[in-house]
C-alpha cells in the first residue's frame, strides 16, 4: 500500500531537502521520513509513502499531512493538508 505526495514551488527545476510527516486528526505522529525532492520546472516528482511501513498501523480514516521543504539557500517553506485512506 502506498500513495504520492506532489506540491508546486516557484523555483523552477530545484532540488530540496524534504520531510514528510502524517499525523492521525488527534495531532499524534503517525510517520515521518526525509528525502532529497527533486523538481521538474515548478512541481515536484511524485514522493512516495509505503503506508505499510509507518511507525503506527493505519487504518481507515482522515489523516494530515506535512511538507517541509529547505532550499539550498536554506530558505524553508511547508504545506499541510488533509488525505483520505481507504483499505
Amino acid at each position: 500500500d502506498y500513495t504520492f505526495f506532489r506540491f508546486t514551488q516557484n523555483q523552477p527545476d530545484a532540488s530540496f531537502n524534504g520531510m514528510i510527516e502524517i499525523f492521525d486528526t488527534n495531532g499524534r505522529i503517525i510517520d515521518s521520513f526525509t528525502t532529497i525532492i527533486s523538481t521538474n520546472g515548478t512541481e515536484s516528482n511524485p514522493i512516495r509513502w509505503d503506508v505499510s511501513h509507518a511507525r503506527v498501523p493505519v487504518r481507515s480514516g482522515t489523516y494530515i499531512y506535512r511538507i517541509s521543504i529547505k532550499s539550498a539557500d536554506g530558505a524553508l517553506t511547508w504545506k499541510s493538508g488533509r488525505m483520505s485512506v481507504v483499505r
